[in-house]
C-alpha cells in the first residue's frame, strides 16, 4: 500500500469512528429524555470545588441527573 492509500484508510477510520460516537451520543440522549423532560444542570460534589455539567430529568416520582459525556443510560444520581 502506497501512501495515499494508508491516508485515506486512516482517514475513512476516523470519519466511521465519528459517526459511531455522534449516532450513539444521539441515541443515548433519546433515551434518556423518554423518562421525561430534560434540561441541562450542574452538580458540585461535595468534597471537590469542581462542578459538573449534565442532564437533569423530571420524573414523577425523582430528579436524576445523568452525566453529558459517558456511555451509562442510568443516572448517577437520583433525588
Amino acid at each position: 500500500m502506497g501512501p495515499l492509500v494508508t491516508t485515506e484508510v486512516v482517514v475513512g477510520v476516523l470519519l466511521l469512528a465519528l459517526l459511531i460516537t455522534v449516532c450513539f451520543v444521539w441515541v443515548r440522549r433519546r433515551r434518556i429524555a423518554r423518562g421525561g423532560p430534560l434540561v441541562l444542570g450542574a452538580i458540585r460534589e461535595q468534597a471537590g470545588p469542581r462542578w459538573r455539567l449534565g442532564l437533569l430529568r423530571l420524573s414523577d416520582e425523582s430528579l436524576d441527573w445523568f452525566s453529558v459525556v459517558g456511555p451509562s443510560f442510568g443516572p448517577e444520581h437520583r433525588w
